[in-house]
């Protein structure tokens, strides 16, 4: 199934989600349609036509978002047309085993993408009113999964697991032709990344902080959390924007904070966030110049004080 890839804002972030969910939906919709016309049980067929039904209903809302022009098709429609209907009709010439195995590994792949994409809209768009849907749609995915186990009626033998990695290869596979990157929106904190987080907090304690900000990717989340717990600071703010965003994108964030909150602590990504202390750096000076030295790693702070400016916005007139 096509894997997700959100990237630089946060409306296209919402595109992507559209435009992926669209192709898995449409993928699934062929893979079921090959099952069905070569399933000889009746019984088995009955299974299969309730799962269409309902990708059916799953593919008609994303589409009509297609039609809005919230987003566009996939380049890879044609691929899933042709590889989705060969690949359900293939496993229920095989058997009703290879093709409830199938589904369920197609099944388990969708489940993991709208679990991901019920938690950013939570966590960054929580009125979003995609959100029900995608919850919606996710607990039928999850009924599908169920049903395929059950129906597959697996002995946990080699022969599973060999059936089962292979369907799990295709399936890897597709996802590298939708989008070469990993998730990088939802990647995680490393057990170094926790203990460089839980080490800024030696330098962090000094300061009153009034506010984060934090972009929309589960690591730098987790480092809000960190942070916010031990210094107990006000809660964090989730900007999507400063996901993967220019150094001019994040002097426009800092421009609109409020004159109240006098120490604000953000937790973005490069190179925009360099760039924008490099913005804030007179290039003649020694700061700079062990700036570009040092350049910026993971987990390094730097401290930028204002003492001629007297409002937030002032930042962007002097500085973007």
């Amino acid at each position: 199934m096509p894997k997700p890839f959100f990237s630089n804002n946060h409306d296209t972030m919402l595109q992507e989600i559209i435009r992926v969910n669209h192709a898995g939906e449409f993928g699934a919709q062929k893979i079921y349609q090959g099952q069905i016309k070569y399933t000889k049980n009746l019984n088995d067929q009955k299974i299969l036509k309730h799962m269409l039904d309902q990708e059916q209903e799953h593919l008609e809302y994303f589409s009509n978002k297609l039609q809005e022009g919230l987003s566009r098709p996939t380049l890879l429609m044609p691929i899933w047309t042709i590889g989705g209907y060969l690949m359900g009709a293939i496993s229920a010439k095989i058997g009703i085993k290879a093709a409830m195995m199938v589904t369920e590994n197609v099944e388990t792949i969708i489940e993991d993408h709208y679990s991901q994409q019920i938690t950013y809209l939570e966590r960054c768009d929580p009125k979003n009113s995609m959100l029900e849907k995608i919850k919606k749609f996710k607990s039928d995915e999850t009924e599908h999964k169920n049903l395929a186990i059950i129906s597959a009626n697996k002995n946990n033998n080699k022969l599973d697991d060999l059936i089962g990695g292979f369907i799990k290869n295709i399936c890897k596979h597709a996802e590298a032709k939708e989008a070469k990157q990993m998730d990088d929106i939802f990647r995680e904190l490393t057990n170094k990344g926790i203990q460089e987080a839980e080490k800024a907090l030696e330098f962090l304690q000094n300061y009153q902080i009034n506010k984060i900000l934090v972009s929309s990717a589960k690591r730098t989340m987790q480092t809000a959390e960190i942070i916010q717990k031990k210094l107990m600071c006000p809660q964090f703010e989730v900007l999507p924007e400063l996901y993967a965003s220019s150094s001019s994108k994040i002097v426009e964030v800092i421009s609109k904070q409020d004159d109240k909150d006098k120490i604000i602590l953000l937790i973005a990504h490069n190179p925009g966030i360099f760039n924008t202390a490099l913005k804030f750096v007179t290039s003649d000076s020694l700061e700079y110049d062990l700036l570009i030295e040092s350049g910026m790693p993971t987990a390094r702070i730097i401290n930028l004080d204002f003492p001629q400016l007297k409002h937030w916005s002032d930042i962007q007139n002097n500085f973007s």
